[in-house]
């Protein structure tokens, strides 16, 4: 994890990241999102078709990522749980978000 201070301390920003390399080390202002460089790959956890929205578990990570079914990039743009999914990680507001969702 990033260090911003003192050996031993960690920014509350930094423990707010899922574990895992080449996270932004910065905060996203209110209309920015901030791009992990790269694709990540994953799978999907849960999706809620009706709410259009679910979330993804990135390959070495227990953390759950959200997406929303607008990032499909599918034509039926739906996923099943437990499909292999890339996604793009993005920090939008205030949490990391998986964006760009490919089959």
């Amino acid at each position: 994890m990033a260090k911003d201070g003192p050996a031993g301390y960690t920014s509350p920003e930094a423990r707010k990241r899922p574990p895992g390399a080449g996270y932004p080390d910065r905060v996203a202002g209110d209309d920015e999102e901030v791009a992990v460089e790269g694709r990540s790959k994953g799978f999907v956890r849960s999706f809620n078709r009706l709410g259009g929205y679910g979330f993804v578990v990135p390959v070495g990570s227990e953390e759950q990522v959200y997406f929303s079914a607008e990032d499909i990039e599918a034509a039926e743009r739906t996923v099943s749980e437990g499909q292999q999914v890339s996604f793009v990680l993005v920090l939008g507001e205030g949490r990391f978000e998986a964006k760009q969702l490919r089959l």
